[in-house]
């Protein structure tokens, strides 16, 4: 299940990204896919080329040379997920005391689709399970990421999602305890 090509390291190529058959990308609203194929599509009446983008309950299509790039990313290479997954063993940051202001940071860091924002906000939100108990947009929110973000791991790494999720589970928990 390894990622198929790699853009620079940072996930982007400097303009609107190109895929291939069997590229796996992440979309901030659609999860992880895999482009299955390059098909035609009729918007507004034209018969435009798209790329068909299966994900693990749906399909959607993205225009071949549309400028997604803030909605649309390859799959972390895995030297950046190396990097990244130190940030969970990085002391969380303490998160607002207003429960709008920890919605919007969720919905703003959400909408960043970085992997680095991810890996931070899930420690930040494992650091306030910690301290307190997350309301129910914040449950789902932490259990979202974690998903989304243990399955970009494990097509990474080329490793089972079971594995990826342990790894997550003990690198965030040793997190918590020596923050104690």
């Amino acid at each position: 299940m390894a990622a198929k090509r790699m853009k620079r390291e940072d996930g982007s190529n400097g303009s609107e990204p190109e895929f291939a058959k069997g590229d796996w990308i992440v979309h901030i609203a659609h999860g992880i896919g895999q482009i299955v194929r390059i098909e035609k599509k009729l918007v507004r009446g034209e018969k435009i080329p798209c790329y068909r983008v299966k994900t693990e309950d749906s399909l959607f299509w993205i225009p071949v040379g549309a400028d997604v790039s803030d909605r649309v990313r390859p799959i972390a290479s895995p030297r950046k997920f190396k990097r990244v997954v130190r940030l969970l063993a990085e002391p969380g940051e303490k998160m607002a005391k207003m429960h709008k202001a920890r919605r919007k940071r969720i919905r703003d860091h959400t909408l960043d689709g970085k992997l680095r924002t991810t890996a931070a906000l899930i420690r930040d939100l494992w650091a306030r399970k910690r301290q307190k108990s997350l309301n129910d947009t914040e449950m789902r929110a932490l259990q979202k990421l974690t998903d989304r973000f243990v399955k970009e791991w494990s097509i990474s790494m080329d490793i089972p999602q079971e594995e990826a999720h342990r790894k997550l589970n003990e690198i965030v928990m040793t997190a918590l305890q020596e923050e104690s």
